[in-house]
């Protein structure tokens, strides 16, 4: 709005009741060292302003807008002190509390050139009304947190002459669980419009005030989700409700599941993410899939935030071996959250080679009791600050960080490693950390390898024993050391352009007829003719890699090499070589995929959500992306006739809705719905958590997107669902 200086402040009052403005969020407008200081030691816990008969102060007891485009002269106006920047125009806008008449908070904002108007009021309508709902939710955690604090401090001082105290405390915490899961939800509402918004206004910025402004407003509300969900999570853990779920797993979609968002991170400070995966490594076996994307998110995710900007970061995924008690297979066997620990804490002795694919020696065993288990390793390291090793100790601790510093310039909870650490424990692994200050931090997770089948190399190179790879890259995907493949001793060339295959094929003798030829090829380097060429001489199918998906025949298509698990790579490659020669290609559907971008303007969306606010970010959001056909539902019932109605591609579902509500909505879509058609439906709600997800699914939800949600999140689930289409 081209406006200079803004603020975002709660009304509170004194104990004799007079009200003051306690702000939220202040741009500086210091205009000496004096004025500096004093800004730089209040800003964080808010200024305080008491002077009732002022511009503010006005909006204050009056309830009511202030309009002033004459500051200097306006009698309402108090004057300002010497030095202090000009004050010219000023808009002060009252907002209230949800279905009350009590103000709770006002928004400020001064020198609009052009002057202010109740065109101006009625433009920030909406972002008062979130801001409102946000000081309140903020306002009951604060007054349920002394609550808490009372009521805790009371069954302490009783704990000796309660005979039932651990079934108490017990219910104790379910309530207290609630409360942090009923406050993480509205929160989530309100902030998903403050976030949602500002992301989308931060494209069409025109002045570095605002930009300023816009800033902190998403980095404060970055902050909040982070504290939310941080609570919400050790709340969990400290009250025994956080499930392990022992089940057959697929690493390689674990760890997708894992490196799509961190790879944006990575891309915002220009790190490098490298990914380096041991041909042992299995496909399968028995874990919580969950645990293990949480787990691995925490240390990516830190690694991401300590590095520096255009630094590294490794990920390293191995099989080691280790002595245990077979507490493990019990873990599996029960389907239990409980595992035992090693009580002496030290960690097996074995070589620690930076080598990503060396293959540790098997480890002696010296109680008699015990037996070699297999155990996969992962390593994260980055190059960035490092841990002093006096910190080390308590990094696993909650509320902890590694010293003053971090905790001034990284903000944060200080829960991430400590809930964490005991996911690791629910999963019957270990997590150690090596750091050197200044120059890296490692995090090392061993978890138990139930019931894998080991990676059989000398099967592999039978199976592949009559076909040739011929791989054309120029070191594109620049992680994937083509050794990996040359390990399962199968028949290997590589060329630097298809050029430079097309002269080798074109050489008398250098095609077997008798293979089969599986050409893996760099997208951006692919030529049809040399493919063409290759496949009329002998059996051959086409695979191709790259981030563009632009290559639209052939018998599959990976987005990245590196971050495909030997196993499953080499798996895909025999399946290949033992179905007949020639690559049938695709057709293209109405989702086309460009060079730069994929189309989704023929995607038929639905958004079933009743917040008004909510509905107007995920549909500009839905615009800006390129989504032209958007319907939208204010209930569950009215989505039910839509979508009988229309053939939608996607629904994105809210879970609490008046009339009805996204599960049952959800259910009785896919009870209704006829032929081959089958909406993607994903649930973007506020409500978080394993019971709700396993509810959603069992009604017929695809995938969650939770509150308050990014563009980027959106932009991967129509990819995904592109994807599903274009090449299904």
């Amino acid at each position: 709005m081209d406006s200079e200086y803004g603020f975002i402040g709660e009304v509170k009052r004194e104990a004799d009741g007079v009200p003051y403005l306690h702000t939220h969020a202040i741009t500086n407008i210091a205009w000496n060292t004096e004025t500096s200081k004093f800004y730089d030691d209040n800003v964080d816990a808010g200024l305080k302003f008491y002077n009732l008969n002022s511009l503010f102060g006005s909006v204050i007891t009056t309830s009511k807008p202030v309009i002033s485009n004459d500051c200097p002269t306006d009698p309402r106006g108090c004057g300002i002190p010497e030095g202090h920047p000009p004050l010219t125009k000023f808009l002060g806008i009252p907002f209230f509390e949800q279905g009350g008449e009590n103000m709770n908070g006002m928004v400020g904002i001064a020198n609009k050139r052009a002057g202010y108007s109740q065109a101006d009021i009625d433009f920030l309508e909406p972002f008062t009304v979130t801001c409102s709902n946000l000081i309140q939710a903020y306002t009951a955690m604060r007054e349920n947190k002394v609550l808490i604090n009372q009521l805790e401090e009371k069954v302490t001082a009783r704990t000796w002459e309660l005979e039932n105290a651990n079934k108490q405390i017990m219910q104790a915490s379910k309530k207290q669980l609630e409360f942090f899961a009923c406050m993480s939800h509205e929160i989530r509402t309100p902030l998903n419009g403050i976030l949602g918004l500002s992301s989308l206004l931060q494209d069409n910025i025109v002045s570095p005030s605002e930009a300023n402004s816009l800033n902190m407003i998403v980095k404060s509300g970055e902050l909040l989700l982070g504290v939310v969900n941080d609570v919400l999570d050790y709340a969990k853990l400290e009250t025994g409700n956080l499930n392990v779920e022992i089940h057959q797993i697929s690493l390689q979609e674990t760890l997708d599941a894992v490196l799509h968002p961190i790879a944006i991170q990575a891309l915002k400070k220009q790190i490098k993410l490298c990914t380096y995966y041991d041909v042992n490594v299995p496909e399968k076996f028995l874990s919580d899939s969950r645990r293990i994307q949480q787990i691995m998110y925490n240390l990516l995710g830190n690694a991401i935030k300590f590095s520096y900007d255009g630094g590294i970061v490794e990920l390293t995924v191995s099989v080691c071996t280790n002595d245990d008690t077979g507490s493990l297979r019990n873990l599996a066997n029960n389907n239990s959250q409980e595992a035992h620990e090693n009580e002496n804490g030290q960690a097996e002795k074995e070589d620690v080679s930076r080598c990503p694919f060396h293959r540790p020696e098997k480890v002696a065993v010296s109680n008699a009791e015990s037996v070699e288990t297999r155990q996969l390793k992962f390593m994260v390291k980055d190059y960035g600050k490092g841990i002093a090793r006096s910190d080390l100790a308590q990094i696993f601790q909650p509320f902890q960080q590694a010293s003053g510093t971090t905790r001034q310039t990284y903000e944060g909870t200080g829960l991430g490693l400590s809930i964490t650490s005991k996911l690791v424990k629910g999963l019957g692994g270990t997590i150690t950390v090596d750091s050197q200050l200044g120059e890296f931090s490692e995090f090392t997770l061993k978890v138990p390898l139930l019931d894998d089948t080991p990676v059989d190399l000398d099967k592999i190179a039978k199976q592949m024993k009559d076909s040739h790879i011929l791989f054309v890259s120029n070191d594109g995907d620049e992680n994937f050391d083509v050794d990996i493949i040359q390990r399962f001793g199968v028949k290997f060339l590589k060329f630097e352009s298809c050029e430079a295959l097309d002269v080798f094929i074109g050489i008398t003798g250098n095609i077997d007829k008798s293979q089969t030829y599986l050409c893996l090829i760099q997208e951006d380097l692919y030529r049809s003719d040399t493919y063409q060429r290759l496949s009329k001489i002998a059996s051959s199918h086409l695979l191709s890699f790259g981030p563009k998906y632009s290559i639209t025949e052939g018998s599959g298509h990976f987005c990245s090499l590196s971050r495909m698990l030997p196993s499953v790579l080499m798996k895909r490659l025999v399946s290949l070589s033992k179905s007949s020669g020639g690559s049938i290609p695709k057709t293209r559907t109405k989702f086309e995929r460009t060079e730069d971008k994929i189309d989704y303007a023929q995607i038929q969306t639905l958004i079933v959500e009743d917040n008004a606010i909510n509905q107007k970010v995920l549909k500009r959001m839905l615009l800006r992306l390129g989504v032209k056909h958007i319907d939208i539902a204010d209930n569950g019932k009215i989505a039910l006739k839509r979508s009988c109605e229309n053939n939608y591609d996607i629904i994105f579902m809210d879970m609490q809705m008046p009339v009805m509500g996204g599960i049952e909505a959800t259910r009785l879509i896919r009870d209704r719905q006829s032929g081959s058609h089958s909406p993607t439906i994903v649930f973007v709600t506020a409500n978080v958590g394993e019971m709700f997800e396993d509810t959603a699914k069992s009604a017929g939800a695809d995938t969650f997107i939770s509150k308050p949600f990014k563009i980027s999140e959106i932009e991967l689930t129509l990819e995904t669902l592109v994807t599903k289409l274009a090449y299904s």
